[in-house]
């Protein structure tokens, strides 16, 4: 609840309940939320050829990266081992290597920062009369205990600093 944006993490055929399960309370919330995908598999049984289940796409407030890890790591070793020469010593192949690690890094992350941007340009799906009152709300939602945990207080605190970051 305190998170001022949202990274989630959407890899695999079957993702991740537990992030799943952020990922609805975040957009329950309102918060601006970037999806990371980097598994290029599809889930051709829906028909649709998706990359996930269509319960997770197309919440407003989100902007989704797909990259296609395996091909951009391909790309960039056959990049570095030509800049080699093609040369198959251990030491060149080390080199092409680590050189294809630190393209592939920065490459997902200017990606993953133009998300962040991006979705952080997004207005909060809710009118502002309702946006505190939604916070409000789900602080008794998850069972368990949650609201105690989350003391009223603790909840102003929060509510205030997203305001006044704009992320609210």
């Amino acid at each position: 609840m305190g998170a001022d944006i949202i990274l989630a993490r959407f890899d695999g055929a079957e993702l991740d309940s537990g992030t799943v399960l952020e990922f609805a309370v975040a957009k329950s919330l309102g918060k601006p939320t970037l999806i990371l995908r980097s598994d290029f598999r599809r889930l051709y049984s829906t028909g649709l050829s998706e990359p996930y289940n269509l319960m997770v796409k197309n919440w407003p407030r989100t902007v989704e990266v797909r990259l296609d890890s395996y091909r951009i790591l391909a790309d960039l070793f056959a990049e570095e081992r030509q800049a080699l020469a093609g040369s198959d010593t251990s030491g060149a192949v080390m080199e092409a290597e680590l050189g294809t690690v630190e393209k592939s890094v920065d490459y997902i992350a200017e990606q993953v920062i133009d998300g962040l941007e991006a979705v952080l340009e997004m207005e909060s799906p809710y009118p502002p009369a309702y946006q505190e009152a939604v916070y409000q709300a789900v602080r008794f939602s998850p069972g368990s205990g949650f609201d105690a945990m989350l003391t009223t207080d603790d909840l102003d605190e929060i509510i205030q600093r997203l305001r006044e970051n704009g992320t609210l």
